[in-house]
């Protein structure tokens, strides 16, 4: 009875690491792309104003 209740155990802990660690992975992966589309904005709209401003120079 012992040895399959420590069986299980070991099982139940393997599964709860590996599905921790994916998890983990999962957010970290969110995470990345959170910030990657963030800083894509960023970077769109400063080219955008950029552009406007050389617009109205080009305009002067």
């Amino acid at each position: 009875m012992g040895s399959k209740y420590q069986a299980f155990c070991a099982c139940f802990g393997v599964g709860c690491r590996l599905l921790l660690r994916c998890w983990l992975q999962f957010l970290a992966y969110v995470g990345w792309c959170s910030w990657f589309a963030a800083v894509g904005l960023k970077i769109i709209r400063i080219r955008r104003m950029i552009k406007l401003d050389q617009k109205e120079k080009d305009r002067t």
